[in-house]
């Protein structure tokens, strides 16, 4: 008999750390989400108790791996897994060369596989974990669900590639995609709801390894709580992933090349300098000018530049040092905030941003509020105590029933289909026409959006009405349509294709289930009969692209995806 009992399981797949939260419902009570604490050690047998684990991989072989606090970090160690799922994105330009297409072809397997490999490990464990909690015995026959966060400024294709890597990892094959900063939201200010008043806006700044993401939320009701986009989000690959690279390089700067390759060459040598850098100073910086901060260089004979701090295998940083590794990352991330609070004053112009909150593992930096508090004075800055597990926190709470809500959400591009339209003049002069000799009508091709940029998206779905012809006699291959979706971030629809119109996927809709639907025309122009079925391609965009077949409103049949 089935467990009452439901668990919900969250996955923060992070770039630089990664983590797991779960909360059990039972009847009359009041779910809790907690994290998964305990992550295996490294071969000596030492056991973490951080919330999250880092996210790093490393093979012997195709298959036998270490992962997470089991890696000592090495040429050979894999890191930023989640960003080899998305290649594309665009890279600041204060960032040190990544060499991304080279590190894509020295893998050892694909990427979406790598990926899979280091979310089974995680997710396995972490169910061992909260099989020992709270859960107990029934935690077999409890129902469960999974629930994946992702950037908001993933491409499609990311999205789909992640969720490819989460089914191959065992996560289940009906999983659940949410948008990071959404989460954020959803857990922060549902913390704050004795502070919160309807029409408030808030600006909530999900600031994580490699990507920083932002949504603007106004309060449209308060108990319950819910949520509305002002605008479409927006972010950039603005996380602390560019701290590291910019502080290697200030390293290779200070003691020179060959002298960083010797660091390099010993044991765990360049490991632990990264260590003392991501633990003593990336987490613990302020900005505070009167506070020195030491890296010690372990198993190498340095030679001493006292101008610059270095004695005895030591480097003695100071503020200005440091201000200039951290400076371009955090002036990055006030510049995209400063974007999304003038694009909010635009919409609301006499409902100011009341507060921004700091979330993410480089949100909850102190260097980085005080910086924030600089740029928006009179506003208030929030970095919540629990700044880096609001998102796998706030994942739980958006699959558990009567929790917060976001009603409404604000699309982030347009999304449409080609289409050929009767010539007009003028507007369509100059452009390639096709004749069809059918009808005896000169078309030209335009782009058809169905969802726009800024488009205030509900849980209502957006339907593209089709038409198929299908010959007489069919059989199963013949009841399959594809199309292709195109997307454009332009702040305009445009009304031709061109180069800003991107393919988003491939879709083949497949029809068997509802051939009955079909209608049969006796005679076609050829003479023969023909059957004819008119069905809605129905878009869902939420976190992800979902796409299925109705008719008369109701689903028939199944969409399958491609990206390209």
């Amino acid at each position: 008999m089935a467990s009452s009992i439901k668990v919900v399981v969250s996955f923060d797949f992070g770039t630089t750390y990664s983590g797991v939260s779960y909360a059990c419902r039972k009847p009359g009570q009041q779910p809790n989400p907690s994290p998964v604490c305990r992550w295996p050690g490294d071969s000596a047998g030492r056991v973490s108790n951080d919330v999250k684990v880092p996210t790093i991989i490393s093979y012997n072989g195709l298959t036998d791996f270490k992962w997470g606090y089991q890696v000592k970090l090495t040429d050979k160690s894999i890191v930023g897994i989640k960003l080899l799922l998305d290649p594309d994105q665009d890279k600041p330009s204060y960032l040190p060369g990544s060499g991304k297409r080279t590190a894509l072809r020295s893998l050892p397997k694909p990427a979406v596989d790598i990926a899979a490999d280091y979310i089974g490990a995680v997710y396995n464990h972490a169910l061992q974990e909260i099989r020992k909690g709270s859960v107990g015995s029934f935690f077999d026959t409890c129902e469960r669900d999974v629930v994946l966060t992702v950037p908001a400024v993933w491409s499609d294709k990311a999205k789909d590639l992640t969720l490819q890597a989460a089914t191959k990892a065992g996560l289940g094959s009906s999983i659940t995609m949410i948008k990071e900063p959404e989460a954020a939201a959803i857990y922060t200010l549902s913390e704050q709801t004795l502070a919160l008043n309807k029409d408030d806006i808030y600006v909530i700044c999900d600031a994580g390894g490699g990507t920083v993401d932002l949504i603007t939320y106004e309060v449209s009701q308060v108990y319950p709580l819910d949520l509305a986009e002002v605008v479409p989000g927006s972010g950039g690959m603005a996380g602390a992933i560019g701290l590291n690279k910019r502080f290697e390089d200030s390293v290779r700067d200070l003691i020179g090349e060959a002298q960083m390759a010797a660091l390099k060459a010993v044991p765990d040598g360049w490991s632990l300098v990264l260590d003392q850098f991501e633990t003593e100073i990336k987490r613990k910086f302020c900005g505070e000018s009167d506070r020195p901060h030491y890296i010690h260089f372990p198993g190498v004979s340095l030679e001493d530049d006292l101008n610059y701090g270095l004695e005895n295998n030591t480097w003695c940083i100071k503020w200005n040092d440091l201000q200039e590794i951290f400076d371009p990352l955090v002036q990055h991330v006030v510049r995209l905030v400063d974007d999304q609070v003038l694009a909010s004053l635009k919409k609301a112009p006499l409902r100011p941003i009341k507060a921004i909150f700091l979330v993410g593992g480089f949100g909850s930096n102190g260097y980085l509020k005080a910086c924030m508090e600089k740029g928006f004075p009179g506003t208030q800055i929030i970095q919540p105590a629990d700044a880096s597990s609001a998102i796998m926190n706030g994942a739980v709470i958006y699959r558990l029933a009567h929790g917060p809500r976001v009603v409404s959400r604000q699309a982030t591009c347009h999304y449409g289909v080609k289409v050929l339209y009767p010539k007009r003049t003028p507007e369509d002069d100059g452009r390639e026409t096709f004749y069809d000799p059918r009808d005896g009508i000169t078309r030209v091709e335009g782009m058809d959006w169905h969802i726009t940029k800024g488009q205030e998206l509900t849980n209502e779905k957006i339907k593209i009405s089709v038409f198929a012809k299908v010959n007489h006699p069919y059989d199963f291959s013949d009841l399959s349509r594809e199309h292709h979706l195109w997307f454009s971030k332009m702040p305009s629809p445009q009304v031709y294709p061109d180069d800003k119109v991107v393919k988003c996927c491939r879709l083949k809709s497949l029809l068997w289930p509802a051939r009955h639907t079909m209608k049969k025309i006796p005679f076609g122009a050829n003479g023969k009969p023909y059957w004819t079925i008119d069905y809605d391609l129905v878009v869902s965009a939420k976190a992800n692209l979902e796409f299925s077949v109705e008719i008369k409103g109701k689903e028939y049949g199944s969409v399958e995806a491609s990206y390209e």
